[in-house]
């Protein structure tokens, strides 16, 4: 009974978005309404009315649940990169020549996405879509922009461990 569609429409949208756990709490009691609900992705369903302690036991189910068959994450490499410069992916920061390399997040984003394959020839529009989440090539100069920035901060080096590949992209070296 939401504005502009309804529950079972948000549960599909959701579902379609992430694998939260999904409890419908609502006042639809009849089973095709169960049956929907639960089809469009719910985990749980609860009808009005509902006791307190009867949804707090759900939800605490729910979670349980949830947290009991998450993939635990995959280990992350303490250090990327090679002599001179290496990020430090758990502390979230990046060294060059044992100093500090002042970062902006999508910088530091843009250096991991391409010391995780060094070598490995990447175009504007992989980085675009692997750090910006943009599916579409209208900001591919963004890319050469923030490589740039990157450069400059390298120093005279800059361009030889963030190569340009000619006719591709960029790639790490060192």
């Amino acid at each position: 009974m939401l504005p502009g569609f309804d529950g079972f429409e948000l549960c599909r949208r959701l579902r379609h978005e992430s694998n939260l756990p999904i409890l419908l709490l609502t006042a639809r009691t009849t089973d095709a309404d169960k049956a929907a609900g639960l089809g469009f992705g719910a985990d749980d369903y609860l009808t009005k009315p509902f006791s307190p302690t009867e949804l707090i036991a759900r939800v605490k189910a729910l979670l349980r649940r949830a947290y009991q068959y998450t993939e635990p994450a995959p280990a992350v490499p303490p250090l990327l990169g090679g002599p001179r410069l290496q990020l430090d992916v758990g502390r979230h920061v990046a060294f060059f020549d044992g100093r500090a390399l002042p970062l902006t997040q999508l910088e530091f984003q843009l250096l991991h996405a391409l010391m995780q394959n060094p070598g490995w020839p990447f175009t504007r529009q992989h980085l675009l879509e692997q750090v910006w989440g943009y599916a579409e090539p209208l900001g591919e100069e963004t890319v050469t922009v923030h490589i740039s920035n990157l450069r400059q901060k390298l120093g005279t080096d800059g361009p030889q461990i963030i190569r340009t590949i000619r006719g591709v992209g960029y790639a790490y070296e060192e």
